[in-house]
């Protein structure tokens, strides 16, 4: 039977309880970048919102079978990780770290599946994320071309290669948003000028990751939803050249395009190299259950991994996000993050193929780009605004899903 309310949240009082949520949950993460503290603040009054309605309702927490499903997988893989606590000598940290870094950062998708249901409030939430990750995008462009491409730009702050995941997720959501009837109008104005802040953010993110994998996505994203609309895939196409040729017209972008795969001199790519040797090194010490989770980098300086002529100055995880859980969680921890990988991208694939529909595709792209893709060359999981946004953009979409007139009906036809 399929778990959804009779009387949706806040419906009692005119909808008050969901908008208050809405607004708790964007702003909690719009802000993220911004100003962390305030970020938290709005999402503690989201959790005792949510708590409260928890209880209004009978104690219960009422989503679709589908986000259902998609919780228990996730569940599943946060406590296969615990296991790494087992003959640690830090369970405590790896139980902090475990409740941080894996569960309260998921509650953003919790709360969002059980009680956000008006499809105003979602694509709203939507738009207010895609605007302000614009004007971050836009921000680091000016900030490296105001350091004259000394340093990257990092937009609203944290580290540059935060916001060039966060627009690896993005450039599908933005491009399917113009693409796709399902959106209306205003949203289509708030993902063109998304798509200037990705194309900004691109330029001064200065990340050959991000510029791989959103080309490759963009690209896929344009072929699945425009192959049949030649003037849309002329456009495309013109706007593939212009950022591909002014790369290539730019001495300093092209220097750093040709690195990419160079192995042998570059040493960002040698490092990479080496600290994934280090993870396998540590992986052969704890084959079970790994060293601990979080205690990768505690492991790699003590321990004797580092190797000071291999690898310059300090590196803080294995910039990959299969190397580190096999490191730090051993064979259960890779077992369940392999069976949380798979269980998304195979579940979104087959239900966009099947249903054809906008929702499950971007849940596809967002996966493969966050988890897969870029994070084969960084630690997403490890980013506090990556994670926040992840959850987010999945959650919404599947509610976005939820709220189709139009699919909804093709399924009761």
């Amino acid at each position: 039977m399929k778990r959804e309310y009779d009387v949706a949240p806040g419906e009692q009082n005119g909808g008050l309880y969901e908008k208050i949520m809405a607004v708790f949950l964007v702003l909690g993460l719009c802000l993220t970048r911004i100003a962390t503290a305030a970020a938290q603040i709005f999402l503690v009054l989201a959790a005792v919102l949510g708590l409260y309605l928890w209880y209004k309702n009978g104690k219960k927490l009422f989503v679709s079978d589908e986000a259902n499903k998609y919780i228990i997988v996730t569940c599943i893989f946060f406590f296969t990780t615990l296991f790494s606590a087992i003959g640690a000598s830090n369970p405590g940290t790896i139980f902090s770290f475990a409740l941080n870094d894996w569960f309260w950062r998921f509650l953003i998708f919790v709360l969002v599946a059980a009680f956000i249901r008006k499809r105003a409030y979602l694509e709203n939430m939507l738009s207010a994320a895609i605007m302000v990750f614009a004007i971050d995008g836009m921000l680091s462009l000016y900030q490296f071309i105001a350091h004259k491409g000394n340093f990257r730009g990092y937009g609203f702050g944290g580290n540059a290669l935060d916001l060039s995941a966060i627009v690896c997720m993005f450039v599908p959501v933005i491009i399917v948003i113009l693409l796709d009837h399902r959106f209306p109008a205003l949203m289509k104005k708030t993902a063109m000028l998304g798509l200037l802040g990705a194309i900004a953010e691109l330029f001064g993110g200065w990340s050959r990751g991000a510029w791989l994998v959103s080309f490759l996505l963009g690209a896929f994203s344009v072929f699945c939803f425009a192959r049949n609309k030649a003037k849309t895939v002329l456009i495309a196409l013109l706007v593939f050249c212009c950022i591909g040729g002014t790369i290539l017209a730019l001495p300093h972008y092209t220097a750093r395009l040709v690195t990419t795969f160079n192995t042998t001199t570059n040493g960002s790519n040698l490092a990479r190299i080496w600290i994934w040797h280090s993870s396998i090194e540590m992986f052969k010490k704890a084959p079970v259950n790994g060293v601990g989770l979080g205690n990768w980098e505690q492991e790699y300086i003590a321990q004797g991994y580092r190797d000071l002529q291999k690898t310059k100055g300090r590196l803080p995880h294995a910039h990959n996000n299969f190397f580190q859980i096999l490191a730090e969680t051993g064979l259960i921890g890779t077992m369940g993050f392999l069976y949380f990988t798979f269980y998304f991208l195979y579940h979104s694939f087959r239900n966009w193929r099947l249903k054809s529909n906008p929702y499950d595709f971007l849940i596809f792209t967002t996966v493969l780009s966050m988890v897969v893709l870029f994070g084969s060359t960084h630690l997403t999981f490890a980013l506090a605004s990556v994670v926040r946004t992840f959850w987010f953009l999945l959650a919404v979409l599947l509610q976005l899903k939820q709220t189709d007139s139009e699919l909804q009906g093709s399924q009761h036809a």
